[in-house]
């Protein structure tokens, strides 16, 4: 038998994977190992090599004949040849006795699968399919066992507060201050009237320099400043007059004196 082309060994399948789908339809792995091993012997099953060797001498994608098969007596499910691939031959040719050493068997997968069909035809036949079941009558019976829906509460959606814009202050607009001058003239007039009662105090002369001035800007420390000025000028001139009427004495005053001193006299 002639060897095969490398593309078309690199499809077949592996010993491992071949009695593994043997022994689905089987049921057993001895009992595939013994199917696949009779028609290996039969050559209904044609099995290579991706390397064989004898005495030194080399190949590749070596035909494995059927005679080299039947010179073993069996192949159990448990041999290394179904897991690793690898099986050592003794064959007789004349009066001496060959060796041959196979490694990487594959096996040809259009065999294995007319191995799986065979069986798969002498089978039992499957139990029936369940009868038809009328379409209206399965939605009637749904419809009755199926569980109630769960009410879903939806709740009302919250608008959030409308936020109205705070009402905008005009700014105080700014006035000028009032000059020193004019303060002035005002307290001359404020001491005439008010000086001196219990009114007389820094905030009711404030409140009057406001009032006087309303256009104005007011300042406490100036009307502080001119009061505290105005009184000490005050109190300069009155210290003044009574050092002078002191040195001289009015002539009226002598005389009334004078005419007391006369009377005490005897």
């Amino acid at each position: 038998m002639a060897d095969i082309a490398a593309k078309e060994f690199a499809l077949w399948i592996q010993p491992r994977d071949a009695i593994r789908q043997v022994a689905r339809q089987f049921g057993d792995a001895g009992n595939a190992a013994l199917a696949l091993f009779g028609r290996l012997k039969d050559g209904i099953l044609v099995a290579a090599a991706e390397q064989a060797e004898s005495h030194g001498v080399y190949s590749n994608f070596k035909v494995i004949p059927p005679d080299h098969w039947k010179a073993l007596d069996k192949i159990q499910s448990g041999a290394s040849v179904w897991q690793s691939g690898d099986i050592l031959i003794e064959t007789r040719s004349g009066q001496s006795v060959v060796s041959i050493g196979y490694h990487g068997i594959r096996l040809d997968p259009l065999q294995v699968k007319k191995l799986i069909g065979s069986f798969s035809a002498t089978a039992e036949p499957a139990e029936p399919p369940f009868p038809a079941i009328d379409a209206v009558a399965v939605e009637v019976v749904v419809a009755e066992i199926a569980p109630p829906q769960p009410i879903i509460l939806i709740e009302p959606a919250v608008e959030p507060p409308v936020q109205h814009p705070l009402p905008l202050v005009p700014a105080k607009a700014k006035t000028t201050p009032v000059s020193k001058l004019h303060l002035k003239a005002w307290y001359n007039a404020y001491r005439s009237v008010y000086g001196g009662t219990p009114v007389d105090t820094q905030a009711f002369a404030l409140q009057s320099a406001q009032g006087m001035f309303p256009d104005k800007e007011v300042s406490r420390r100036l009307v502080r400043e001119i009061a505290a000025t105005r009184s000490a000028k005050r109190k300069h001139v009155l210290s003044s007059d009574a050092r002078n009427g002191a040195a001289k004495p009015s002539r009226t005053t002598g005389s009334r004196r004078a005419k007391k001193e006369a009377r005490r006299r005897p």
